[in-house]
Protein backbone atom coordinates (compact mmCIF):
# COMPACT_ATOMS: atom_id res chain seq x y z
CA UNK A 1 0.00 0.00 0.00
CA UNK A 2 1.35 3.44 -0.90
CA UNK A 3 2.22 5.53 2.13
CA UNK A 4 1.02 9.08 2.55
CA UNK A 5 3.60 11.78 1.75
CA UNK A 6 5.52 12.86 4.84
CA UNK A 7 5.16 16.59 5.43
CA UNK A 8 7.05 18.67 7.96
CA UNK A 9 3.83 20.49 8.77
CA UNK A 10 5.19 23.94 9.60
CA UNK A 11 2.93 26.81 8.54
CA UNK A 12 5.99 29.01 8.16
CA UNK A 13 9.36 27.44 7.54
CA UNK A 14 11.01 30.49 9.11
CA UNK A 15 9.72 29.37 12.51
CA UNK A 16 11.39 25.97 12.08
CA UNK A 17 14.61 27.74 11.13
CA UNK A 18 14.43 29.93 14.23
CA UNK A 19 14.12 27.02 16.63
CA UNK A 20 16.71 25.06 14.67
CA UNK A 21 19.19 27.94 14.89
CA UNK A 22 18.55 28.08 18.65
CA UNK A 23 19.26 24.31 18.77
CA UNK A 24 15.88 23.54 20.36
CA UNK A 25 15.72 20.14 18.63
CA UNK A 26 19.36 19.44 19.50
CA UNK A 27 20.74 19.02 15.99
CA UNK A 28 24.14 20.11 17.29
CA UNK A 29 24.57 17.38 19.92
CA UNK A 30 23.05 14.72 17.70
CA UNK A 31 25.31 15.70 14.82
CA UNK A 32 28.35 15.36 17.05
CA UNK A 33 27.22 11.90 18.17
CA UNK A 34 26.51 10.84 14.57
CA UNK A 35 29.98 11.98 13.53
CA UNK A 36 31.53 9.90 16.32
CA UNK A 37 29.65 6.84 15.09
CA UNK A 38 30.72 7.40 11.49
CA UNK A 39 34.32 8.02 12.52
CA UNK A 40 34.83 5.03 14.81
CA UNK A 41 31.87 2.69 14.45
CA UNK A 42 32.69 0.82 11.25
CA UNK A 43 35.61 -1.25 10.01
CA UNK A 44 35.24 0.16 6.48
CA UNK A 45 33.77 3.43 5.22
CA UNK A 46 30.01 2.87 5.65
CA UNK A 47 27.26 2.91 3.07
CA UNK A 48 24.63 5.34 4.38
CA UNK A 49 20.91 5.45 3.58
CA UNK A 50 19.20 8.62 4.84
CA UNK A 51 15.37 8.49 4.93
CA UNK A 52 13.65 11.88 5.04
CA UNK A 53 16.95 13.59 4.35
CA UNK A 54 15.53 17.08 3.82
CA UNK A 55 18.28 19.45 2.75
CA UNK A 56 20.92 17.11 4.29
CA UNK A 57 22.79 20.07 5.73
CA UNK A 58 24.05 18.37 8.88
CA UNK A 59 25.11 15.06 7.42
CA UNK A 60 26.64 16.78 4.37
CA UNK A 61 28.92 18.76 6.67
CA UNK A 62 29.93 15.52 8.42
CA UNK A 63 30.56 13.71 5.12
CA UNK A 64 33.05 16.41 4.17
CA UNK A 65 35.10 15.47 7.26
CA UNK A 66 34.77 11.67 7.52
CA UNK A 67 35.04 8.78 5.09
CA UNK A 68 31.92 7.09 3.72
CA UNK A 69 31.45 4.40 1.11
CA UNK A 70 28.49 6.20 -0.42
CA UNK A 71 25.41 8.17 0.60
CA UNK A 72 21.81 7.93 -0.63
CA UNK A 73 19.23 10.46 0.56
CA UNK A 74 15.46 10.02 0.14
CA UNK A 75 12.84 12.76 0.46
CA UNK A 76 9.50 13.59 -1.14
CA UNK A 77 10.19 17.33 -1.35
CA UNK A 78 11.79 18.62 -4.53
CA UNK A 79 12.69 21.90 -2.82
CA UNK A 80 14.42 20.08 0.05
CA UNK A 81 16.41 17.96 -2.40
CA UNK A 82 17.52 21.09 -4.27
CA UNK A 83 19.02 22.21 -0.97
CA UNK A 84 20.54 18.77 -0.42
CA UNK A 85 22.28 18.90 -3.82
CA UNK A 86 23.83 22.23 -2.92
CA UNK A 87 24.90 21.01 0.53
CA UNK A 88 26.33 17.71 -0.73
CA UNK A 89 28.38 19.35 -3.48
CA UNK A 90 32.02 18.86 -2.59
CA UNK A 91 31.50 15.69 -0.53
CA UNK A 92 34.30 13.25 -1.41
CA UNK A 93 32.07 10.14 -1.33
CA UNK A 94 29.66 9.17 -4.11
CA UNK A 95 26.14 10.40 -3.37
CA UNK A 96 22.68 10.16 -4.87
CA UNK A 97 19.27 11.65 -4.06
CA UNK A 98 15.88 10.05 -4.65
CA UNK A 99 12.63 12.01 -4.69
CA UNK A 100 9.42 10.18 -3.84
CA UNK A 101 7.57 7.98 -1.39
CA UNK A 102 10.11 6.50 0.99
CA UNK A 103 8.63 2.98 1.01
CA UNK A 104 8.78 2.78 -2.79
CA UNK A 105 12.32 4.20 -2.78
CA UNK A 106 13.46 1.59 -0.24
CA UNK A 107 12.20 -1.15 -2.52
CA UNK A 108 14.40 0.22 -5.32
CA UNK A 109 17.75 0.74 -3.57
CA UNK A 110 20.46 -1.92 -3.67
CA UNK A 111 21.54 -3.31 -0.27
CA UNK A 112 23.44 -3.92 1.91
CA UNK A 113 23.85 -0.67 3.83
CA UNK A 114 25.85 -0.12 7.01
CA UNK A 115 23.81 2.75 8.45
CA UNK A 116 20.20 3.75 8.03
CA UNK A 117 19.84 7.34 9.30
CA UNK A 118 16.46 8.71 10.46
CA UNK A 119 16.83 12.37 11.37
CA UNK A 120 13.53 13.58 12.92
CA UNK A 121 11.68 11.14 10.68
CA UNK A 122 10.15 8.33 12.74
CA UNK A 123 7.45 10.48 14.37
CA UNK A 124 6.06 11.26 10.92
CA UNK A 125 4.91 7.62 10.71
CA UNK A 126 2.09 5.90 12.53
CA UNK A 127 2.83 2.77 14.56
CA UNK A 128 2.11 0.36 11.70
CA UNK A 129 4.39 2.28 9.36
CA UNK A 130 7.16 2.30 11.97
CA UNK A 131 6.94 -1.48 12.33
CA UNK A 132 7.06 -1.87 8.55
CA UNK A 133 10.06 0.44 8.35
CA UNK A 134 12.02 -1.56 10.92
CA UNK A 135 11.25 -4.73 8.95
CA UNK A 136 12.46 -3.09 5.73
CA UNK A 137 15.56 -1.83 7.52
CA UNK A 138 16.45 -5.34 8.69
CA UNK A 139 16.41 -6.46 5.04
CA UNK A 140 18.48 -3.53 3.82
CA UNK A 141 21.26 -3.59 6.42
CA UNK A 142 24.32 -5.80 6.37
CA UNK A 143 25.07 -8.21 9.24
CA UNK A 144 26.68 -5.50 11.39
CA UNK A 145 24.44 -2.67 10.19
CA UNK A 146 22.45 -0.40 12.42
CA UNK A 147 19.62 2.12 12.44
CA UNK A 148 20.24 5.49 14.08
CA UNK A 149 17.19 7.64 14.84
CA UNK A 150 17.00 11.18 16.21
CA UNK A 151 13.41 11.72 17.31
CA UNK A 152 11.07 13.21 19.92
CA UNK A 153 9.97 10.51 22.37
CA UNK A 154 7.39 10.12 25.12
CA UNK A 155 8.21 9.46 28.74
CA UNK A 156 7.23 5.95 29.82
CA UNK A 157 4.31 7.26 31.92
CA UNK A 158 3.20 9.81 29.32
CA UNK A 159 0.72 9.83 26.46
CA UNK A 160 0.93 12.10 23.44
CA UNK A 161 -1.34 14.75 24.98
CA UNK A 162 0.93 14.86 28.01
CA UNK A 163 3.99 15.21 25.78
CA UNK A 164 2.41 18.09 23.86
CA UNK A 165 1.37 19.86 27.06
CA UNK A 166 4.88 19.43 28.49
CA UNK A 167 6.74 20.67 25.41
CA UNK A 168 4.36 23.61 24.93
CA UNK A 169 4.96 24.67 28.53
CA UNK A 170 8.71 24.31 28.03
CA UNK A 171 8.73 26.25 24.73
CA UNK A 172 6.79 29.16 26.24
CA UNK A 173 10.15 30.42 27.59
CA UNK A 174 11.95 30.43 24.23
CA UNK A 175 12.91 34.09 23.65
CA UNK A 176 13.53 33.70 19.91
CA UNK A 177 9.79 33.26 19.20
CA UNK A 178 7.10 35.92 19.15
CA UNK A 179 3.74 35.10 20.76
CA UNK A 180 2.06 34.26 17.46
CA UNK A 181 4.98 32.04 16.49
CA UNK A 182 4.57 30.11 19.75
CA UNK A 183 0.89 29.67 18.89
CA UNK A 184 1.86 28.37 15.44
CA UNK A 185 4.29 25.94 17.03
CA UNK A 186 1.57 24.73 19.42
CA UNK A 187 -0.73 24.06 16.45
CA UNK A 188 2.07 22.17 14.71
CA UNK A 189 2.68 19.88 17.68
CA UNK A 190 -1.01 19.27 18.35
CA UNK A 191 -1.84 18.39 14.73
CA UNK A 192 1.30 16.56 13.66
CA UNK A 193 3.30 13.52 14.62
CA UNK A 194 3.06 10.13 16.29
CA UNK A 195 5.64 10.06 19.06
CA UNK A 196 6.28 6.78 20.88
CA UNK A 197 7.60 5.59 24.22
CA UNK A 198 11.12 4.20 24.10
CA UNK A 199 9.88 0.79 25.26
CA UNK A 200 7.48 0.62 22.32
CA UNK A 201 10.16 1.54 19.78
CA UNK A 202 12.42 -1.08 21.33
CA UNK A 203 9.70 -3.74 21.01
CA UNK A 204 8.99 -2.81 17.37
CA UNK A 205 12.66 -3.04 16.45
CA UNK A 206 13.24 -6.30 18.35
CA UNK A 207 10.28 -7.91 16.58
CA UNK A 208 11.87 -6.91 13.25
CA UNK A 209 15.21 -8.54 14.09
CA UNK A 210 17.18 -5.93 16.01
CA UNK A 211 18.95 -6.29 19.34
CA UNK A 212 18.07 -4.17 22.35
CA UNK A 213 17.89 -0.45 21.66
CA UNK A 214 20.78 1.73 22.81
CA UNK A 215 20.26 5.36 23.85
CA UNK A 216 23.29 7.20 22.49
CA UNK A 217 22.16 10.64 23.68
CA UNK A 218 19.14 12.26 25.33
CA UNK A 219 18.51 15.92 26.12
CA UNK A 220 18.24 16.91 29.80
CA UNK A 221 14.51 17.68 29.46
CA UNK A 222 13.94 14.25 27.84
CA UNK A 223 12.08 15.46 24.77
CA UNK A 224 14.56 14.16 22.17
CA UNK A 225 16.78 11.09 21.93
CA UNK A 226 19.35 9.58 19.60
CA UNK A 227 18.67 5.85 19.41
CA UNK A 228 20.69 2.99 17.93
CA UNK A 229 19.27 -0.35 16.79
CA UNK A 230 21.75 -3.07 15.77
CA UNK A 231 21.03 -6.12 13.68
CA UNK A 232 20.77 -9.30 15.73
CA UNK A 233 23.81 -11.45 15.12
CA UNK A 234 22.87 -14.65 13.25
CA UNK A 235 23.03 -17.78 15.36
CA UNK A 236 26.03 -20.02 14.71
Amino acid sequence: MKTQPVQAGFERWAVFEKIRTANRMHHREVGQALERVLTAGFEQPPRILDIGCGDARDIAAILKRVSAGDYIGIDNSAAALDGARANLTGCPCPWRLIQGDYAEALAAVVPPFDLLWLGLFLHHLDSRQKRDLFEQAAELLGPTGRVLAHDPVLLENEDRDGFIERIQRFSSTWPELAAEEREMLARHWSQHGCQERLSRLNAMAFHAGFSEMEILWRDPAEFYALLAFRRLKPSV
